[in-house]
């Protein structure tokens, strides 16, 4: 099985995948292949362009039941190696990786089990959290006299805020005119 963290990510902020290989068999199930090619893993980013989702990432893993390994894997290469179970053993592995900062669009991990079981998650960005203050030079006027506006927007969220649309329709200010 594969679980994870959450199912949104901020640039920059980590992702957490669990993979757990469980023998429910009476026998040693022996030389299981376990693969999670995390480095193949791509995202749209800041721009429009498509590169890697991770800057960096970590593995570790967990056993239950005499006799089960873990197999070999090294933090920041891909998990793609073979164990051995117990019988109600299990392992679990736990990569955790780094987005990289410019990440803009979804990100799909799949793990593969005994080249037969494979389970695939996605995460999607978090959305910006975007606000607008408008401000004026002044709170009275005179007329032919000028006054000035400042629109300023702001994105408080994690993730990036993309095509938000501005509009300031000055022209539908209108003031009575005395004549």
């Amino acid at each position: 099985t594969k679980s994870l963290s959450t199912t949104t990510y901020a640039p920059g902020g980590t992702i957490v995948y669990t993979i757990t290989v469980n023998n429910t068999g009476a026998g040693y199930a022996l030389a299981v292949p376990v693969k999670d090619l995390i480095s193949s893993n791509t995202t749209t980013l800041i721009g429009g362009g498509t590169g890697a989702a991770f800057s960096s990432w970590m593995i570790s893993a967990t056993t239950t039941g005499i006799g089960t390994t873990s197999g070999t894997y090294t933090n920041g290469s891909d998990l793609d190696t073979t164990v051995n179970i117990a019988p109600s053993g299990s392992v679990t592995y736990t990569i955790t990786g780094t987005v990289v900062n410019g990440a803009t669009g979804n990100i799909t991990n799949k793990a593969t089990i005994d080249s037969v079981d494979t389970t695939t998650v996605t995460h999607t960005p978090e959305a910006g959290t975007v606000s607008a203050t408008k401000t004026s030079s002044t709170t009275t006027y005179a007329p032919g006299g000028t006054i000035s506006y400042t629109l300023q927007i702001e994105n408080t969220g994690a993730g990036y805020a993309l095509n938000i649309p501005v509009k300031d329709l000055i022209s539908s200010n209108n003031t009575t005119l005395i004549g």
